[in-house]
């Protein structure tokens, strides 16, 4: 019994977690893509996963990277909650750096405010109309 029960909790470790990805923004350096089952709105702040996938890798070697943020659209302003960056692309593979609570949700002057000519100025808006 014990075999069985062990087998089993290994078999369900190793399947690998399917999202659903949405490609909201590609740049000359990374394609971004929205992780749709994670959308969730509280008044008009918007909560999600979104995973940056580098074309080339970057200083620190990873290749992608995993943010949860929250999104204010209608002050057009982000801010950044868990990082988890990896050393493959598009967020799998089992080494990877563990971020969380990158800000204090009391904390105000941890917003980005994006200019209109910046990459993430498009990508919030991506995000914004998704819901």
């Amino acid at each position: 019994m014990y075999k069985l029960i062990l087998i089993l909790i290994c078999s369900f470790l190793s399947f690998p977690c399917f999202a659903k990805w949405k490609k909201i923004i590609e740049t000359k350096t990374y394609t971004e893509f929205v992780e749709t089952d994670s959308v969730k709105k509280e008044n008009e702040i918007v909560y999600l996963w979104t995973l940056r996938n580098f074309v080339k890798k970057q200083m620190d070697k990873e290749q992608s990277l995993k943010l949860y943020s929250r999104y204010d659209c209608n002050k057009i302003k982000y801010e950044v909650l868990t990082i988890i960056s990896y050393k493959t692309q598009m967020g799998k593979g089992r080494e990877f750096n563990y971020r969380k609570n990158v800000t204090d949700y009391s904390d105000n002057s941890n917003w980005v405010y994006p200019n209109v000519d910046d990459e993430t100025y498009k990508s919030m808006k991506a995000v914004c109309n998704l819901k």
